[in-house]
């Protein structure tokens, strides 16, 4: 699926979301991944977002047009972008955005490592690695961000 499609997507959902407020959605939860560096970088990302200023609805394409932008600059396809909606989660209200990822490795080191120089008030809740191709040299990121919410 190409990046434009995509974004139109993406676009298409938040228009969407827009015009049913009390919509509810469940969603499935993923599994993290082991390994205690990268969990304890995750719950500073978490910490550093929550100083940061909510993300309104209306700002959220330009939210969803700077994950896409971050992933083209570090070689990462994107798969599928899956907006949620704003709900309560460890005491704030964030929206939820469901991202599948695909590249090299260092490629996606580089995309988890890019995402608080975003400058938005986002964390990860989860995610799960699994290699791909014939020897594992490309990976599978299945990425699901929390972002501040008014």
């Amino acid at each position: 699926m190409e990046t434009e499609e995509l974004w139109a997507k993406a676009e298409a959902r938040c228009t969407y979301l827009q015009t049913q407020p009390g919509l509810v959605r469940s969603h499935t939860l993923i599994s993290p991944v082991a390994g205690r560096m990268l969990r304890e970088w995750i719950r500073g990302i978490s910490y550093q977002a929550l100083g940061e200023a909510p993300v309104p609805l209306e700002g959220l394409p330009l939210l969803y047009e700077a994950l896409f932008r971050l992933a083209e600059e570090k070689g990462l396809q994107v798969q599928s972008l899956d907006p949620g909606e704003a709900a309560p989660t460890g005491g704030v209200r964030a929206w939820r955005v469901r991202l599948l990822l695909e590249g090299p490795y260092a490629g996606v080191l580089g995309y988890l490592e890019g995402l608080p120089g975003l400058g938005k008030p986002l964390w990860v809740e989860a995610y799960t690695l699994e290699p791909g191709g014939e020897r594992g040299e490309r990976l599978a990121l299945d990425l699901v961000l929390r972002v501040l919410a008014p």
